[in-house]
């Protein structure tokens, strides 16, 4: 018997980005994953910097307002986060759950 392949499409780097960019925001609810806000526009945070050697993969992309991304800059998160006002506990374990390896 030949070995085929059916039923494949060709997806654009476009469509699979925003995919991919829509499936970390879906599991938070659109909510920013340090604030807990609903912005409007939601961007996606590096929880490690990218310039302290963090990667853009799943594990370590949150949510996160506006705000709360120009704030925590390049700084490290649990600093940042520990000093936030908004600090809460629930959503530190969440991200600490969501950026948990494997």
């Amino acid at each position: 018997m030949a070995s085929h392949i059916e039923g494949t499409v060709l997806v654009t780097k476009r469509l699979t980005k925003s995919s991919f960019r829509r499936e970390i925001i879906d599991a938070w609810n659109g909510a920013c994953a340090y604030c807990g806000c609903q912005p409007e526009k939601v961007t996606l945070d590096h929880v490690i910097p990218k310039a302290k050697g963090g990667t853009t993969d799943r594990a370590n992309l949150v949510p996160a307002c506006a705000g709360c991304n120009v704030s925590k800059n390049h700084c490290d998160v649990w600093a940042w986060y520990h000093a936030q006002p908004f600090f809460c506990a629930d959503r530190a374990a969440r991200i600490r759950q969501w950026h948990a390896p494997g």
